[in-house]
């Protein structure tokens, strides 16, 4: 965007990358849409320039035909939660693991995810959180953690899942496994307990990327 000042311009790069970003960009929008003689204020934003960024998300859940057998298996955890605490519910299959004589309901998982997202951000949970954010918050999160997290993906042609991206923290050999889901709209993580009958693969514990089939 460029501001107009006393005959003077500056530039401001604004990448836009959230929904709170992406607001800005809407009141500039609207800003530059007004008459002159609405305009009373001494400086003047103009938008010259637009560049946009188009990836390609992975399937969602209700596309992957394979999902809820890999539930139902207890290969994939799905935890039910109104609010965008999925990457910190799926954290919490690692900080407080199921047992024989103990497997956690989604309500105490739901407030496990709660301390732990405290813990992390240093604040307190807010119902109108956005979810993590993976560009922003994951070197964050490893660094605290000391955890390295590998995400998975679907890929529709062959079907199968595959190992996508892996961020690792140094020095750790904890892992913490998780299925991404996206439906162009919105995100879901889930938590994986069993890599290999999920993928039919077993990855290299050193690299975390060569992988041989089983």
């Amino acid at each position: 965007m460029q501001v107009q000042k006393e005959e003077l311009h500056q530039r401001y790069d604004l990448k836009i990358t959230l929904i709170c970003t992406n607001s800005i960009f809407e009141q500039l929008q609207e800003a530059c849409k007004r008459e002159p003689t609405q305009i009373h204020m001494k400086k003047n934003v103009s938008i010259f320039s637009v560049k946009l960024f188009i990836f390609r998300y992975p399937l969602a859940g209700a596309a992957i035909p394979s999902l809820r057998q890999h539930i139902q298996r207890k290969e994939i955890y799905y935890v039910d939660c109104k609010v965008n605490l999925c990457f910190w519910t799926a954290y919490s299959f690692i900080t407080m693991p199921n047992s024989k004589e103990k497997r956690w309901n989604d309500c105490s998982r739901i407030a496990e995810a709660k301390r732990i997202f405290q813990r992390v951000n240093g604040m307190q949970f807010r119902d109108n959180y956005q979810g993590f954010d993976f560009v922003g918050d994951i070197d964050n999160f490893i660094k605290k953690q000391q955890i390295n997290v590998l995400m998975y993906t679907f890929e529709s042609d062959p079907p199968h899942y595959e190992l996508t991206q892996n961020y690792t923290a140094n020095d750790s050999d904890k892992h913490f496994n998780i299925q991404f889901i996206n439906d162009a709209i919105n995100a879901h993580i889930m938590y994986i307990s069993d890599v290999e009958a999920l993928t039919g693969f077993r990855y290299c514990n050193i690299c975390h990327r060569q992988a041989f089939r089983i």
